[in-house]
Formats: structure tokens, C-alpha cells, sequence
């Protein structure tokens, strides 16, 4: 995932980062294979699958934020998404 600005994730909660992919390989993910921060704003999960899904489609979620918050000396929550389709642009 790419931010607008840099985060930190120290307090990230992987189980509520989720990828539903109802078209290709018909599984739920959520992202306990874990994560690395690649660059201040870029932010790769490793996807671990959880059980079938048969939804249509590819959608994020990242729930209420999943603790992800911006770097600096007053962070803010992120809001998190809420099955932003995938690919996106």
C-alpha cells in the first residue's frame, strides 16, 4: 500500500488488513504473513489465507485503520478501507 505520507506501523494489527478474492483464487486473506515498511510511505503485507470466498470480485480491507497511524510527533489514525476493489489504478 502506498500512503500520501510517511506512517509508522508499530502498533499495525495484521489480522484486519484483508484481501477478498472472490475471482481468482477464491480465497479470503489477511495479512498475518506479516508486513515491512519498503519506503516512510510504502507499506507491503504479506497475505496468509484464511477460508474460501466465493464474493465477487478483488477488494482491500483494512479495518478501522488496523493501527496503522502517520509518522511524527502528532500521529493521526488512518481510517482504513473499506473493500476498495482491486486492482487499483
Amino acid at each position: 500500500m502506498v500512503f500520501d505520507r510517511a506512517i509508522d506501523i508499530a502498533g499495525i494489527d495484521l489480522t484486519l488488513v484483508r484481501v477478498d478474492d472472490g475471482s481468482f483464487t477464491h480465497l479470503l486473506y489477511d495479512g498475518e504473513g506479516g508486513a515491512t515498511l519498503l519506503d516512510p510511505m510504502t507499506l507491503r503485507v504479506v497475505l496468509n489465507p484464511m477460508e474460501e470466498n466465493h464474493g465477487p470480485g478483488v477488494h482491500l480491507q483494512v479495518i478501522g485503520g488496523a493501527g496503522i497511524v502517520s509518522a511524527g510527533e502528532e500521529p493521526q489514525p488512518w481510517g482504513g478501507e473499506s473493500y476498495l476493489e482491486l486492482p487499483y489504478p
